[in-house]
């Protein structure tokens, strides 16, 4: 993943919840801790617990949709 996130560059990157996570811990802050404190309550529900409705927006999607194991 470090290879994929140093080849797209950091303005691609900074929205992937791998990357975002990654900087997050060497804070010492959780990913979750972050995204309760930054979502409304009904958006935090749906970030911990999505359902078939859920969205993930082109700038955060890093899995290739035509071969699902490797990164865009």
């Amino acid at each position: 993943m470090r290879k994929d996130f140093e080849s797209a560059g950091f303005e691609e990157s900074k929205n992937a919840i791998p990357f975002m996570r990654f900087v997050l811990e060497l804070n010492r802050i959780g990913l979750y801790e972050h995204m309760k404190s930054n979502l409304s309550d009904d958006d935090y529900k749906k970030f911990i617990a999505p359902n078939n409705d859920l969205v993930i927006p082109k700038e955060m999607n890093i899995v290739n949709p035509d071969d699902l194991t490797k990164l865009i």
